[in-house]
């Protein structure tokens, strides 16, 4: 079964032209991509397995509410995946979308089955306990609000909690126009499809200024030993490892093939980001991969992609500012 499509920036920008129909992939998170790589190359528990795979199907979730955001046929720029730090606090957005007169930022929520609400406590259909979404959801708005305005960004904000799943059933939730179910969902984006959205240079500086303040968090991390990983080339679509065939190399699990450059960047991104503070050298990344490409191949891809500090032994290489 097929996780998520190959592309891993940080966040993803989209502005919509009024005649253009940009049909983009979503980005795969840092912590998607940290996780991915520690449940193939590490001996995970119990418990640390379930909170990935509570990632994996959260970025399902926004994967099926962006396929909507993407069909709006207005001008707005998504931005996804943000992480802020107010007053020690941090605060993490799904999505914030810029229009001409007002933001929305969305909290997304793949919940599946039947949900009962007693107040503040939420259970499932079983009877366990879960987290309650709205609680979280509240304190990311609380926060949201002064941050922005510490910004100095006056467009008014709106804060929406959006469950994607056909499957979510909740039982005597209390109505609130900012809480979208499924069954809404079509008339909700009617609704913002409907807004009138010409976007201009203040726009793009607004942008600009929210990217600045993203941070770069995991609110969960495993500590590891290099020596207790295992070594190769991790395919970014499942949970196998890939090997060599001449200029590509092959998933034996899903058999996605991937050209050796995009298979490369793709395993430095995941070392950076279990080990961020290693120096990448062409052993380090050549030793992450298994041995299973040609070193002078990685060399080539370091020195084409990478900014390179130090003379010979001790070269390593860092992302261009």
């Amino acid at each position: 079964m097929r996780l998520f499509s190959f592309l891993c920036r940080e966040c993803i920008i989209f502005k919509k032209e009024r005649m253009s129909k940009m049909k983009m992939q979503l980005p795969i998170p840092n912590q998607l991509i940290y996780w991915h790589s520690l449940n193939k190359r590490a001996a995970l528990t119990q418990k640390q397995k379930k909170y990935y795979e509570n990632i994996k199907k959260g970025f399902a979730g926004e994967k099926i509410w962006y396929s909507w955001l993407n069909e709006l046929s207005q001008e707005v720029i998504i931005l996804h995946d943000l992480t802020f730090i107010h007053n020690t606090s941090a605060i993490q957005i799904d999505f914030l979308c810029i229009f001409e007169k007002s933001m929305i930022a969305f909290e997304v929520k793949n919940y599946k089955g039947e949900v009962h609400v007693e107040g503040d406590r939420w259970k499932s259909g079983a009877g366990n306990e879960i987290n309650n979404p709205l609680l979280q959801y509240l304190r990311s708005k609380s926060l949201l609000s002064p941050f922005l305005k510490n910004l100095k960004v006056n467009l008014p904000l709106e804060y929406y909690i959006v469950f994607v799943n056909p499957e979510f059933f909740p039982y005597q939730l209390p109505y609130s126009k900012h809480v979208i179910l499924p069954q809404q969902l079509k008339r909700f984006w009617s609704h913002l499809n409907q807004m009138s959205s010409v976007l201009g240079g203040k726009h793009e500086e607004i942008k600009k200024l929210i990217l600045k303040q993203k941070e770069q968090y995991q609110s969960q991390t495993v500590p590891c030993e290099w020596t207790d990983l295992k070594k190769g080339v991790s395919c970014p679509i499942c949970d196998g490892l890939m090997i060599k065939r001449k200029r590509t190399v092959c998933c034996g699990q899903c058999d996605k093939s991937l050209s050796l450059d995009k298979a490369i960047l793709y395993n430095i991104k995941e070392l950076e980001l279990v080990f961020p503070k290693i120096k990448i050298s062409t052993n380090l990344v050549y030793e992450w991969c298994g041995c299973e490409i040609d070193k002078r191949v990685v060399y080539r891809v370091l020195k084409n992609n990478f900014k390179h500090l130090g003379n010979n032994k001790n070269r390593y290489y860092v992302r261009e500012e």
